[in-house]
């Protein structure tokens, strides 16, 4: 049975990026970069529709006083009128709660315990499970709650200033360094701010940070704002129609531990090195001359899948703590072999330039024990465990850092008979 579409807008961006409410779609005059912004506080009807003034193009003035491009650190990208956008349409498949039980990592629509009103958040937490969120990942009964690859790509997010800078002969390095400080966000809180309320950016964070630049025209709090380690690497590999074999080697690094993978399309095979074990994985033979190549580190697992088929998925314990120095750690490097004396290393390096393509990295939601607007210290929330009751759901926003949600409701869980239907965006 098909998906019934309703009028139904998302009125807000506690979903963001997946769901996006009303933003800004903007591009960077100076590296090209596009980006959203989240247009905020746009108020909804009785219908969950928005209000006429949300459907108006409005100037950038009225509610952006600037945008910074999240690529390159431009603090000045223009806003023009048309574009602005208004929050996605929503499908809603009311069917599928009576054709099979809801499943964790589902976006869901239901009726807010608070107030009654439509909502959209994903289902994390099932019925008689205890949920506990711990260093940005969930623990459903004391274990992470790994995702699949499929929901990887769901929710995943872009990291638009990564560089990548040549370390060796035969190496390139990942470096998630930002050029400028992010945004406004990384201002202290009220209570901690200077009396010049400038920013307070801490060197320790430099790196992949959970904040999104949807959220830039709003002060975030600098005891919400984590260094994220779950990160994604994916390119493109490509053939070359010559007689040399160029085996690809990527290391993906965690805090604690490396994984070490060798493509080699000749033999069709991926080698995988951990811990001073090696495991040979084959690739399909009728693999197309382009591999898709995805590394994932998400949920403390390591993921390898090459054009959508998944080879490898090797959990790992890796107890992250939040860093006590500004030293980063590198999360991919890229190397070639050139243990071939006939070939000069400049020739490995260069085909392998050739053979590389969209390279891009990504990061998994980083789920903060409380929303900015409710945080307490750190002894109130860290370790608080949530019972979820029978035939109830808890329910959080991507957008963790400004989305009410199970953290803040009382209860803090949905019952079934709230939901209205498994949702997605009309495309």
């Amino acid at each position: 049975m098909e998906g019934i579409v309703i009028p139904l807008y998302v009125s807000s961006n506690s979903m963001s990026p997946t769901l996006m409410g009303p933003h800004w779609k903007l591009m960077c005059p100076e590296c090209r970069a596009a980006f959203c912004v989240a247009v905020q506080n746009m108020k909804h009807n009785a219908n969950n529709d928005f209000a006429e003034n949300s459907r108006r193009k409005l100037s950038g003035e009225q509610l952006l006083a600037r945008s910074v491009c999240p690529a390159c650190g431009f603090a000045e990208t223009p806003i023009f009128s048309d574009s602005f956008y208004s929050g996605e349409r929503l499908r809603i498949n009311r069917a599928a709660l009576s054709l099979r039980p809801v499943r964790r990592w589902n976006v869901v629509i239901f009726r807010k315990p608070d107030d009654a009103q439509l909502a959209v958040k994903r289902v994390v937490a099932l019925p008689n499970e205890t949920v506990k969120i711990e260093h940005g990942d969930i623990f459903i009964n004391g274990k992470v709650a790994a995702k699949s690859y499929a929901v990887q790509r769901e929710i995943r997010i872009p990291v638009l200033y990564c560089q990548w800078q040549q370390q060796k002969t035969n190496e390139f390095v990942c470096l998630p360094i930002r050029s400028v400080p992010y945004f406004q966000g990384e201002t202290q809180s009220t209570d901690n701010a200077d009396k010049n309320n400038k920013t307070a950016f801490n060197p320790s964070l430099f790196g992949v940070t959970n904040q999104l630049c949807e959220n830039q025209n709003q002060t975030q709090r600098s005891e919400n704002v984590f260094r994220v380690h779950d990160l994604m690497l994916e390119l493109d590999w490509t053939s070359e129609d010559n007689e040399i074999s160029l085996p690809l080697c990527i290391r993906a690094n965690t805090p604690s531990c490396s994984f070490d993978t060798a493509f080699d399309r000749k033999q069709k095979t991926v080698t995988v090195e951990h811990q001073q074990q090696k495991k040979l994985y084959h690739v399909s033979s009728n693999m197309a001359d382009v591999w898709k190549i995805e590394i994932s580190l998400f949920d403390r697992q390591f993921l390898i899948a090459v054009n959508g088929i998944v080879l490898a998925e090797i959990p790992f314990a890796d107890e992250i703590q939040p860093p006590e120095t500004s030293e980063l750690i590198s999360p991919f490097a890229i190397r070639w072999k050139t243990d071939n004396p006939r070939i000069p290393a400049k020739e490995y390096e260069t085909r392998t330039a050739r053979q590389i393509r969209n390279i891009r990295v990504w990061r998994d939601i980083y789920y903060t024990p409380l929303p900015d607007a409710a945080i307490r210290s750190a002894s109130d929330s860290s370790s608080q465990v949530t019972n979820v009751p029978q035939n109830c759901y808890y329910l959080l926003g991507d957008n963790s850092s400004f989305s009410l949600d199970s953290r803040v409701w009382k209860p803090s869980c949905v019952p079934f008979r709230q939901l209205t239907g498994i949702a997605s965006p009309v495309k």
